[in-house]
């Protein structure tokens, strides 16, 4: 089974960057709802900002489960624990992610994904493509 996601665009000062963002489903107390990853090779694990999210999920922040995680912004941010159902390709999987404190877009990192699918950069044809382990 494959997947495939055109590259999308960025710019930044330097010029022009491919930016390879996926949708997944997401389940939510709403049912299913499509959600657009940043995929990260470099994140170890799957974050979401907690506004909106925690709310979709019908998400408690507890002050005993609250760590801090590293990431580009040097000195952490604030994250709580938080089980996804994701669906993609007719397949439902469960996977860890974190809701953080933070404005960043979704990541989609390594942490369980990456145990259900292999990831290619295809820069020829200008797509992420998802096969299914």
């Amino acid at each position: 089974m494959f997947m495939r996601f055109p590259y999308e665009k960025k710019w930044i000062e330097e010029g022009e960057l491919v930016d390879p963002r996926v949708v997944i489903g997401l389940k939510t107390k709403f049912g299913f709802l499509k959600v657009k990853f940043l995929v990260d090779s470099g994140a170890d694990v799957t974050t979401l900002p907690i506004v909106p999210y925690a709310e979709l999920f019908d998400f408690k922040r507890s002050l005993k489960d609250k760590v801090k995680i590293g990431g580009i912004e040097g000195s952490g941010v604030i994250a709580y624990p938080c089980g996804l159902t994701i669906g993609m390709g007719g397949r439902r999987f469960r996977m860890r992610c974190y809701l953080i404190e933070s404005k960043v877009d979704p990541l989609l990192g390594r942490l369980d994904f990456w145990n259900l699918f292999s990831i290619a950069f295809d820069n020829k044809t200008r797509e992420t493509v998802f096969t299914r382990l």
